[in-house]
């Protein structure tokens, strides 16, 4: 990987590629959990950024591991 945003958007569009499940550490993530997480009212995520998403955003490819989303 070439570089944090490099990388934030390679797990993103590995994520979004049809993969069933995308291992993280300890954890992992399924498409369906970042959708519905996107659907939340206090979400720093938008339907838009998870649905015909355009995979060279870096704002949502930050959002997607930033810390506040994922808890």
């Amino acid at each position: 990987i070439q570089d944090s945003k490099h990388g934030k958007k390679s797990g993103r569009n590995a994520l979004f590629s049809g993969a069933r499940l995308l291992t993280l550490g300890t954890g992992t993530a399924r498409y369906d959990q970042i959708l519905m997480l996107s659907k939340m009212p206090d979400s720093v995520l938008y339907k838009r950024d998870v649905e015909n998403a355009d995979r060279q955003d870096d704002g949502a490819a930050y959002q997607i591991f930033c810390s506040s989303f994922l808890k």
